[in-house]
C-alpha cells in the first residue's frame, strides 16, 4: 500500500500552510495536520506549520541530506516517518486530509478525513 522509502535521502523541507518534505527520488510529502517531531534531544515538539516560513527550524534543517529509514501508516492513518535519530509524525484528522504523499508518475496517497486512505497512480 505505502512505498518503501527506506534509504531515499530528505532534499529539502519548506513550511508554507503545511510542512512538506522532498526526496532526491522524487517523492514530495504534505504534512497539512498537526505534526510532531521526535528525538532523544528534544523529546517531542509541535512543528509550527500553519503560517510560511522563509526559514526552518534548526531541528528540521538538520533532517536535510539525512536517510529516511521508515514511513509507517497505523490502521487509524496516523503517518510516522523516521529520518535519522528523528521521527516526524502527523495523526489522521477527523475533518481535514492531514497528510498526502505524491510522487513519480503521478502516485498520490491522501490521508482523507477520518484516516481512510485513497490512493491513485501510478500513471502510464
Amino acid at each position: 500500500m505505502i512505498p518503501d522509502f527506506a534509504g531515499q535521502t530528505v532534499h529539502d523541507m519548506q513550511i508554507d500552510g503545511c510542512l512538506r518534505v522532498w526526496t532526491e527520488e522524487d517523492w514530495e510529502f504534505d504534512l497539512n495536520g498537526d505534526t510532531y517531531l521526535t528525538n532523544a534531544r528534544l523529546g517531542t515538539v509541535r512543528v509550527e506549520n500553519e503560517q510560511y516560513r522563509d526559514d526552518l527550524p534548526d531541528e528540521l534543517v538538520d533532517l536535510v541530506g539525512q536517510q529516511i529509514s521508515s514511513v509507517l501508516v497505523s490502521e487509524q492513518g496516523d503517518l510516522a516517518i523516521s529520518i535519522g535519530d528523528t521521527q516526524l509524525s502527523t495523526r489522521a484528522g477527523a475533518d481535514h486530509e492531514a497528510w498526502e504523499i505524491g510522487g513519480p508518475k503521478g502516485v498520490l496517497i491522501v490521508c482523507k478525513p477520518g484516516g481512510h486512505l485513497a490512493i491513485w497512480g501510478p500513471r502510464i
